[in-house]
């Protein structure tokens, strides 16, 4: 069956669906084009002496380690001198290729100073660029390339310096800094000044070290080894390893760290010395000397109280041949010495001044500092200057009558410690002989007292006589170099402090200092058995000394000078006695015995009256009346007989007491003999004691009688003696006191012999 089938066609309006992914394609291609577009970079031209290790297209141009370009091209140039190298540069620099924008060829260097470019070892030579500081709206399209890396920009964190010298050296771009031996920096340029006269170093201090440089920095080169000496030192300098092999710089503060100090900025210059010596003796000065014999620039040292604080730099003479210059160094910590009236000197080697030490370290300038203003020109003293009124501590004159080994420099010793120095030694044509001036520092200022004693403490001395030898030494360098020493008495010397200018004398020997006390002059009539040092001596204690002997006018006297002790001093009075001791020889005693073996000797005895400093010596000891202790009476005979000082006193043949003195009455007419009797048989001596004399031998002879011999102990028949009883108790006995006589017999009466008293001695 045939059905008729209506067909309706309907017809779309609109783009195929075919046609999107022609159309998108187009929209993307766009876009890409549009962006190619904005981010094309710029072509620039860069011309280099050498196109060594650069590839086209693949050579980098990098910016702190970022690709910014590449190399397209490399041509060379006409005359094939250079060769000019096309580079599409990033469209991000387009703003920084300005006019002082810069690129350099870096590749891998080996110095000794270190490696630089290692990293181009596997990645090959690159251009490197630094951008211009300002932006630009038109590009610079043609660039020539720098031989080496410019200089670090301004605005690098850090301190950015300038160093000057007279000569590169070692040091070259690259070159490290150190702050005791740490690598703080590095040197970033290398060039001549503008006139040539100097070369200078743009130095580089990182951030975290810039702090440690100030105007009291000083930078020195290390480089390599250093070696300077000479007679008085000798010395090697080497730094780290970097710098031995290839240089360095090294900086540090020198002078006084603990004062203010200015900020550094960028672009401050110092100079760079050439060694740490050089850097330390920085502060300049100028000294005309008479000679130059023993000042060598770069080895004569300044030295001041034993410490080093400059250096000869150089030393020169004028056209005329008299006029010596030399420039030195001080140490900046040292500046405050130099003032107007600083004194300067040189210091020989001298075996006659007692320089030893220099015989070996060499000559040196010393200084002694001044007062006024500052200034950095001096004259030196041709000889060292006596006096220093200015330096601190105690100053003092110590007049002797020669100088013997005591010179400038000499030590001044307190119980055997160097306690201050001799600071100079002049003539004294008024006083006649020599003043010492003497220098003690504070800290031992206050062991000078005005009642001081000071002494030769030079070499050693030797005192003896029979009685023994004696040696006295100081400290060994007093020994060696001479020197004084001093101490102050314990005993009747002022104990306040010294002043300035205190004026002492100078004793021979420390024996002499302390036997200080009053001059006297005794008067003999001969000089036998006389000598210097001769002891004076009281109850066998020494208490002087004989220093002189002379003879008078005429020759007719003895003039014996001697001084007494401090605490002897009350034994010069008007009623005082001295003598001479010496051994005496007789039949019946021996005197003096030790004096055959200590020598002879003075003795004194106490007087009283007013002070006198001249007495007349005696021949034999003054008579003696009394003493201390016992009771002291007197017997008054026609004649002494054989009664001797010392002879014994005793009693039923015991000793109780002796003679202790022997004189002439005072109208002549008899002899008056002194005798103590001890305390202990004080109580057998009554008003009606009776007192003969026992020495010798009583013989009685008759033609019915016989023969008889009456004697008493031997010692009274070789030295003889007194004999005393005392009858029995009566009403008319009484005890007697000091001072009471009693008349001596010539023999006893033999009734005296039979009394038979009862007297009770104190046995204790």
């Amino acid at each position: 069956m045939n059905d008729d089938i209506d067909v309706e066609v309907q017809h779309k309006q609109g783009i195929s669906a075919v046609w999107i992914i022609p159309l998108v394609a187009l929209i993307f291609g766009a876009y890409l084009g549009v962006k190619a577009y904005l981010e094309k970079g710029v072509d620039i031209v860069l011309t280099l002496q050498s196109a060594e290790g650069l590839v086209p297209g693949k050579t980098e141009v990098k910016y702190r380690g970022l690709t910014t370009g590449l190399i397209k091209e490399i041509r060379l140039d006409e005359g094939l001198k250079s060769v000019s190298v096309l580079i599409e540069m990033d469209a991000h620099t387009k703003t920084s290729l300005g006019s002082d924008a810069a690129f350099w060829l870096v590749k891998p260097e080996v110095s000794l100073s270190g490696v630089t470019g290692l990293e181009t070892i596997t990645s090959g030579n690159y251009i490197a660029f630094r951008p211009s500081y300002a932006k630009t709206d038109e590009p610079m399209l043609t660039f020539k390339a720098l031989p080496a890396a410019p200089p670090l920009p301004s605005d690098t964190p850090g301190l950015h310096l300038t160093l000057y010298a007279e000569s590169k050296g070692s040091i070259q771009v690259g070159t490290k800094i150190f702050y005791r031996r740490i690598e703080v920096g590095e040197v970033t340029t290398v060039g001549l000044q503008d006139e040539n006269k100097e070369v200078q170093f743009g130095a580089h201090i990182l951030p975290d070290f810039q702090h440690l440089v100030s105007e009291k920095t000083r930078f020195w080169t290390t480089g390599g080894v250093k070696v300077k000496g000479g007679l008085q030192r000798f010395e090697v300098e080497a730094g780290s390893l970097i710098s031995l092999i290839g240089g360095g710089i090294t900086f540090d503060q020198i002078g006084d760290a603990v004062g203010p100090t200015q900020p550094t900025e960028n672009g401050d210059r110092f100079p760079l010395f050439e060694d740490y010596e050089d850097a330390l003796f920085s502060k300049m000065i100028q000294i005309e000397f008479p000679a130059a014999e023993g000042i060598e620039a770069g080895i004569t040292p300044i030295i001041y109280n034993g410490v080093t604080v400059g250096e000869v730099k150089a030393v020169d003479i004028d056209s005329n041949l008299k006029k010596i210059s030399v420039t030195a160094g001080i140490n900046p910590r040292f500046d405050w010495t130099l003032k107007d009236s600083t004194q300067f000197w040189l210091v020989s080697p001298s075996v006659e001044e007692g320089n030893f030490d220099g015989l070996l370290t060499g000559s040196y300038v010393t200084l002694i500092p001044g007062d006024g203003k500052n200034r950095t020109e001096f004259k030196a003293q041709v000889n060292a200057p006596i006096f220093n009124p200015s330096a601190p501590g105690l100053q003092f004159v110590v007049e002797a009558k020669t100088a013997g080994s005591i010179h400038r420099g000499s030590g001044i010793y307190y119980q055997n410690m160097l306690v201050g120095k001799v600071q100079g030694v002049s003539l004294n044509k008024k006083r006649g002989g020599v003043d010492i001036y003497g220098h003690i520092g504070p800290e031992h200022a206050s062991l000078v007292k005005r009642g001081s004693r000071f002494y030769q403490a030079s070499g050693v001395t030797v005192k003896g006589d029979l009685s023994g030898f004696k040696i006295q030494t100081e400290s060994l360098a007093s020994i060696v170099r001479g020197g004084i020493a001093f101490y102050t008495p314990k005993e009747g010397a002022p104990s306040k402090v010294a002043k300035d200018g205190a004026v002492f004398k100078l004793f021979e020997d420390y024996e002499h200092a302390n036997a200080e006390g009053v001059a006297i002059k005794i008067l003999f009539d001969q000089a036998n058995g006389l000598r210097v040092s001769m002891p004076i001596k009281y109850q066998d204690q020494k208490v002087g000394e004989v220093t002189a002997i002379e003879f008078g006018e005429g020759l007719e006297q003895v003039i014996v000078s001697a001084m007494l002790n401090g605490r002897a001093v009350k034994y010069a009075r008007k009623d005082s006695r001295i003598w001479l001791v010496q051994p005496q020889l007789g039949l019946t005693s021996v005197k003096n015995v030790e004096t055959i073996v200590t020598g002879t000797y003075l003795e004194v005895s106490p007087g009283k009256g007013e002070a006198t400093y001249q007495f007349v010596g005696i021949d034999r000891p003054p008579v003696v009346k009394a003493r201390n202790k016992g009771l002291n009476i007197v017997l008054n005979s026609q004649r002494l007989g054989s009664i001797e000082v010392g002879d014994p006193v005793s009693y039923r043949q015991i000793p109780v007491g002796e003679v202790i003195g022997v004189d002439l009455a005072p109208d002549s007419n008899s002899v008056l003999v002194y005798i103590n009797i001890y305390s202990r048989f004080s109580k057998l001596i009554r008003n009606d004691t009776v007192f003969w004399n026992g020495s010798g031998i009583s013989v009685e002879a008759g033609l019915f009688t016989g023969l008889k011999i009456n004697t008493e102990s031997m010692e009274s028949i070789l030295a003889g003696g007194i004999e005393l009883a005392t009858p029995p108790a009566s009403g008319s006995q009484k005890p007697v006191e000091d001072g009471m006589q009693f008349e001596l017999y010539e023999e006893e009466n033999a009734k005296w012999l039979e009394w038979q008293p009862t007297i009770n001695i104190d046995k204790s």
